[in-house]
């Protein structure tokens, strides 16, 4: 994984598992709504094991956790025929049992604030996990006066963007250029995808505010964070160009700031420390909220702040984290991880997968010294990684960082959430780590 790859959404270091995730064999993960980020990618972003929101725990607790890991499978087989196959009240869900809990009415959940440019336009972003040949792209939004209490349906939508074919960039990402309608305040961005080399589509909700203004800035995403962190831990926001080559790098120390009285390491307060910093040196991006005059602030959020582009440049970002002590940074990266959900499209609920078995070392006996017997010294062998973990396999997430696995007889573990990256010495910035050789 390169730097550009790691552009995009914030994704949480922090995801807590039992182990492993197996997920179900299939051809490929297709896409969702990245800006504004949709429900059930919000939701992935917040951590399955580790959900903040009351919305996200909602939804896990209506249709369980599997489907924010199968955030890109949102589908059906309609043929453009989206009202018949999705019916009202599961529209965000995709007519799907199995993503019902993407349909909950709630007023509570993850909102993008959203403006057009000068020229009425904006730049929608969909990540194309795997990207296909398109018959059209629809996005539709609420109309004034919809009830947000209540589980949305076709009769609450209005159309107001339609395209054809688009490419994609190297990212796997598409630019969705559209007039955005003239609205005020909280409403849902509906997106339907009908693929041309196949009957499937795709959909998607985003929830957004209208801030009645006009921006000059595009979104790159949000600044999660997953948990407190500890005094003296080093935050470094890194810019690149679409080369992948520095513009920018931007640190701050947490801890209690005695001129503000805020404790910067709280989970809360990092984001809102780092985009202070950030804004007061950056050339090229602001962080914070956007608001109807055009300006961006800084808020005390776990997800709320978000990395906006003023330089009208290619860039992408990455935040590393280091530890007090010396400990050598960890790359948090920036972009949205690729899961990989069920192919089937039919709407019967995704069995919760079973862990998988962590590889134990079998314990060496030690043999009772003899009382009478001289000591020998014992030349010291390197290191026990000479066991090896349970082979890679491409049809498993790796959730937990940390997680081991073994591939080509070498011993590998993950430094981020990963699914089908094959384990190299990847350096730096990739996310297996080698650990040596194993038997």
């Amino acid at each position: 994984m390169n730097k550009k790859q790691l552009s995009g959404l914030l994704a949480s270091s922090f995801l807590v598992s039992s182990g492993a995730l197996l997920m179900p064999q299939m051809v490929s993960a297709h896409g969702s709504m990245e800006v504004p980020v949709s429900r059930g990618l919000s939701c992935f972003n917040e951590g399955p094991e580790t959900l903040k929101s009351a919305a996200c725990q909602a939804a896990a607790a209506t249709s369980g956790k599997q489907m924010l890991y199968d955030w890109p499978g949102v589908s059906q087989l309609p043929n453009g025929n989206h009202q018949a196959f999705v019916p009202d009240g599961q529209l965000c869900g995709g007519g799907r049992s199995d993503y019902a809990g993407l349909n909950l009415a709630r007023t509570d959940w993850a909102t993008t604030p959203i403006a057009p440019d000068a020229n009425g336009n904006f730049e929608f972003v969909f990540n194309g996990t795997a990207p296909h040949q398109t018959r059209d792209w629809q996005l539709f939004v609420t109309r004034d006066g919809w009830n947000p209490n209540a589980a949305l349906k076709w009769a609450d939508l209005e159309k107001f963007c339609t395209l054809g074919n688009l490419p994609v960039d190297s990212n796997k990402r598409y630019k969705l250029q559209c007039k955005l309608p003239a609205k005020k305040g909280p409403h849902i961005i509906y997106l339907a995808w009908q693929r041309s080399d196949s009957t499937e589509a795709f959909y998607a909700c985003s929830d957004v505010n209208f801030t009645g203004g006009v921006s000059t800035f595009k979104e790159l995403g949000q600044i999660r964070s997953a948990q407190d962190l500890s005094a003296n831990t080093k935050v470094t926001f890194r810019l690149f160009d679409q080369d992948g080559r520095d513009l920018e790098s931007t640190s701050t120390t947490l801890g209690f700031d005695a001129f503000t009285g805020l404790q910067t390491n709280l989970a809360a307060n990092w984001p809102f420390a780092l985009a202070q910093q950030v804004n007061s040196v950056s050339k090229y991006v602001s962080i914070g909220v956007l608001q109807s005059n055009n300006t961006i602030s800084p808020v005390k959020s776990t997800q709320d702040n978000r990395v906006y582009n003023r330089s009208g440049l290619t860039v992408s970002y990455q935040i590393d984290i280091a530890a007090p002590g010396g400990v050598t940074p960890t790359p948090v990266p920036s972009a949205t991880p690729t899961a990989k959900p069920s192919t089937s499209p039919t709407p019967t609920p995704t069995a919760q997968p079973s862990a998988s078995p962590t590889a134990t070392a079998t314990p060496t006996a030690t043999p009772s010294a003899s009382p009478t017997a001289t000591p020998t010294p014992v030349t010291p062998t390197t290191s026990p990684a000479a066991t090896c973990a349970p082979a890679w396999n491409t049809a498993t997430t790796y959730a937990a960082p940390n997680s081991k696995v073994s591939y080509n007889g070498r011993l590998y573990s993950n430094k981020w959430w990963t699914a089908g990256e094959v384990p190299t010495a990847s350096g730096q910035w990739g996310v297996w780590k080698d650990l040596g050789i194993c038997k």
